[in-house]
């Protein structure tokens, strides 16, 4: 388990892998702050390549 996008220790970071009704497939929560977005969009923000929107 990861906290962050830049791979800091905790609980609060996951990505759905399978569709659920609270969501769908590759769709990344931090359950620390709300932020929410998809697989590539969490890759983008673990490269430095810019902000999930």
């Amino acid at each position: 388990m990861v906290g962050d996008v830049a791979v800091t220790p905790g609980p609060s970071l996951y990505v759905r892998l399978f569709e659920t009704e609270r969501g769908t497939i590759s769709n990344g929560v931090d359950a620390a702050t709300g932020e929410r977005g998809d697989l590539v969009g969490l890759i983008r923000l673990n490269q430095r390549h810019g902000t999930i929107g």
